[in-house]
């Protein structure tokens, strides 16, 4: 009897050995994938940036004119700032390039398409050999950045976004119930702050996109819609396109999930002409019924 009591110590020993084993195994192989986890954001964190300051080169009055397949956003993502009206440069290999056009007044509609096709090939192309861009780009232009979506991100521009005036605009998520809309002044910047909009330091009563830098006034939308993917330029990272395989889902579900819970949300350059600045500020789809 003794024995068999003996035998089932031993074996009850034996399994809580064995799950402390394997907790303390899960638990070192967890703290090692946030180790790993937080190194990757940090690089990611960097890496974005980069792209976000070459993004800033590409001006309205420098990149005027050009056609939506010559993307600012895929110039920067690939290495290339934009130096002067209708020329850019490599940041790693300082290597230069002439985006100019032929206008469409003087030149034959196929003529035209032939040039954009050629810049296009030549944003990879025109680098050095020896240049990473050639090969590869900084991978930030087909998804939004987590970061832009973390809980800190989102509470701290919150604190300078809850001086703006929103009363009187309706903040539209496209994709979502119409019953499922940002009513409070909170629920309206974060929503705007999850679609990249951050308030202008240049305007008060403006928002701006840290992407592509596009600036909406405010004072042009009360009684309207803020459509806050369509008010982005098309090839922003936070505006949805099948054909760049933007995520913009992303930001919807993250405010979908603020809107339907009270807790908050989870981690995850201006003087031209008139004409330009006009484009600059003056939101699109204006009325909206």
């Amino acid at each position: 009897m003794n024995m068999k009591k003996e035998d089932e110590l031993s074996r009850l020993k034996r399994n809580a050995s064995k799950l402390l084993q394997q907790a303390h195994e899960q638990t070192h192989a967890q703290q090692r994938r946030l180790s790993t986890s937080g190194r990757c954001q940090s690089a990611c964190d960097q890496l974005d940036a980069r792209v976000r300051k070459r993004l800033s080169s590409f001006t309205l009055v420098k990149w005027a004119g050009k056609p939506s397949k010559l993307s600012p956003l895929m110039f920067a993502s690939h290495g290339w700032i934009c130096v002067s009206s209708d020329m850019v440069q490599c940041e790693a290999c300082g290597q230069y390039m002439s985006v100019l056009i032929p206008s469409l007044v003087h030149a034959d509609v196929s003529v035209y398409q032939k040039s954009v096709r050629m810049l296009v090939s030549m944003i990879t192309m025109k680098h050095y050999v020896t240049c990473p861009y050639r090969y590869t780009s900084s991978g930030t232009d087909d998804a939004v950045s987590l970061k832009a979506l973390s809980k800190d991100t989102v509470n701290n521009s919150y604190e300078i976004m809850k001086k703006l005036d929103l009363k009187q605009i309706k903040v539209d998520i496209p994709g979502v119930l119409s019953t499922i809309i940002p009513e409070t002044t909170v629920q309206k910047c974060k929503a705007l702050i999850c679609f990249g909009w951050q308030k202008s330091k240049y305007l008060d009563d403006a928002v701006v996109c840290i992407y592509c830098n596009r600036t909406v006034g405010l004072w042009l939308l009360r009684g309207h819609f803020f459509d806050v993917e369509k008010q982005h330029h098309n090839w922003c990272t936070f505006a949805s396109d099948i054909s760049r395989h933007t995520d913009g889902w992303q930001c919807r579900q993250f405010v979908l999930q603020y809107i339907n819970s009270s807790k908050d949300l989870p981690v995850t350059n201006w003087a031209a002409k008139a004409e330009v600045w006009k484009s600059a500020i003056m939101p699109k789809n204006l009325i909206r019924k």
